[in-house]
């Protein structure tokens, strides 16, 4: 009796802990990803409520009330089943609306509409019924992609998400950026599952809310998101299969780490510069002859919405500065190097110097003045 006593008062320190550590933020994002299948199993006991509690901020500071939390269920099929409405309402929450992709494809539904609400559930890439047409089909998984951007600032703006079973859909979680990027493994379980102790203590999970069956399980996954439910599991690392995922009051990074690079026409005045180039990678190049303006290049933020590729988080620093980059003419060089980014390991052979990237500014309309230069 007296462990019991004390157990149960060392989780509610660390849970009201928690909730102090929130009290004085500003509200962004928070999230749930399951491999759970929930709407296909009538919210699973209660479930699904114990997730919109959790959303909704009861574990993670700046609560909305139930009755004020609008909830948007984005999906090819309208079948939605909650643990206690056979209606599209869930009862004592706010308004709940069902978008169809097949309408925001069409513009017949708006985007801006899905992004005014405080929670946006993704329904599951499975079926109602065997052989059915899955709950979220492939065109409705590149309709979400292609709005990741929105998505994103809307998350940081602190709208909720709650993301359910990707099952063996490709790009299904290609909406969340590389710094949370997940990826998932079929895993068909129905029993046997475990809530972490963040999980019982945050969302109170129990047997009975996750013995129904489950149809991923996540391999990698943001060291931002914290585990709630997992499956024993002799053969996969560490012995287990993690089946949820969750984290409050987040921000997904949006790292400016790319150009985006346009071709040109260079109006100006012939040049004659020779420069020599110093790299830490490759050391001295002399002489190099500078020629015209080839590119201007500008940052961006990148969002892969359709790839043959599995996901590589790799993220560079933030670039903040305008490029031109010249045409350039250096000494031969035969090297070769090995490379790793966002797509992957490569090898890179035949590095030739070719152009020279500067950094540089636009200039207001009409400020940019005119000098006759006399060829040398």
């Amino acid at each position: 009796m007296r462990q019991s006593w004390l157990v149960r008062t060392c989780a509610a320190v660390v849970f009201f802990a928690v909730l102090l550590s929130f009290a004085d933020t500003v509200r962004a994002g928070n999230i749930y990803l399951t491999g759970h299948d929930l709407e296909n199993h009538g919210g699973q006991a209660g479930y699904d409520t114990r997730i919109l509690d959790y959303l909704r901020g009861i574990s993670c500071g700046n609560v909305i009330e139930r009755i004020k939390y609008k909830i948007a269920i984005v999906g090819s099929e309208a079948a939605w089943n909650w643990s206690d409405s056979a209606v599209l309402a869930k009862p004592g929450f706010g308004p709940v609306t069902f978008y169809d992709t097949d309408d925001l494809i069409a513009g017949t539904a708006s985007w801006s509409d899905v992004l005014a609400n405080d929670v946006l559930v993704i329904m599951s890439a499975t079926a109602m019924q065997a052989g059915g047409a899955p709950n979220l089909n492939a065109l409705g998984i590149a309709e979400i992609n292609a709005h990741a951007p929105h998505i994103l600032a809307r998350f940081n703006a602190g709208m909720d998400l709650w993301v359910n079973s990707s099952w063996n859909a490709a790009n299904y979680y290609g909406f969340l950026p590389p710094d949370f990027a997940v990826s998932a493994a079929a895993y068909g379980k129905s029993n046997g599952f475990v809530a972490t102790t963040a999980g019982f203590l945050f969302l109170g999970l129990t047997p009975p809310l996750m013995n129904h069956f489950s149809h991923n399980r996540f391999s990698t996954f943001s060291s931002a998101l914290t585990v709630m439910e997992r499956h024993p599991s002799a053969d996969l690392p560490g012995g287990q299969a993690i089946i949820s995922l969750g984290a409050c009051n987040v921000k997904f990074r949006s790292v400016v780490d790319h150009l985006e690079c346009y071709k040109v026409k260079d109006f100006g005045p012939k040049m004659q510069v020779v420069v020599d180039l110093d790299s830490a990678q490759f050391g001295l190049a002399e002489g190099c002859k500078v020629g015209k303006a080839m590119k201007f290049c500008v940052p961006v933020k990148k969002f892969v919405i359709e790839s043959n590729l599995p996901p590589n988080p790799f993220e560079g620093q933030d670039l903040q500065d305008d490029r031109v980059c010249y045409k350039v003419t250096c000494p031969k060089t035969d090297r070769t190097i090995d490379i790793e980014d966002q797509f992957g390991s490569r090898k890179l052979g035949k590095l030739k110097t070719f152009e020279l990237c500067t950094p540089a500014r636009k200039l207001p309309p009409g400020e940019l003045s005119v000098v006759k230069v006399n060829d040398l």
